[in-house]
This record gives structure tokens, C-alpha cells and sequence, in this order.
């Protein structure tokens, strides 16, 4: 279920004001789809880090679709 919050979308608007932003991809297993989604990137939560410590993200979706393989539910 996602809950629109009109208050939510203010502070983002507000925020991003006199910045430049752009969409990033996350590419991940589907079995991780749900925790991501109830509770965030977690930087604690990544157990390979190629590049260093952190969560990656990519301005390409395919880059991110190279860390996302098919799976079950796909």
C-alpha cells in the first residue's frame, strides 16, 4: 500500500528547490525487495562492498539491472 503525504511532498519540494536532482537506480535480488521497501537502504545490511563501504546507486537503470538477476517472481 503506498500512502501519499501532501506535507511529505512539500518538504521534499522545498528541499530539492535551487538544486539539481535526478533519478539513481538500485539494482538487487527480488528476495530483498521487501525489506528495502519497509525499511530503507540499509548501508549496515550490504556484506560485499566492491567499491568501499555504502549502499551503490547509478544514474543508468542498466547498470543497476546488472545487480538485479532474474529470479523467482520475476
Amino acid at each position: 500500500e503506498v500512502i501519499y503525504s501532501a506535507d511529505g511532498e512539500q518538504k521534499f519540494q522545498n528541499l530539492c528547490r535551487n538544486r539539481k536532482t535526478f533519478y539513481a537506480y538500485h539494482g538487487s535480488r527480488f528476495d530483498n525487495f521487501y525489506s528495502i521497501l519497509h525499511n530503507g537502504l540499509n548501508v549496515h545490511l550490504n556484506k560485499v562492498s566492491l567499491f568501499g563501504e555504502g549502499t551503490y546507486l547509478s544514474s543508468e537503470l542498466s547498470v543497476s539491472l546488472l545487480y538485479s538477476p532474474a529470479g523467482e517472481g520475476w
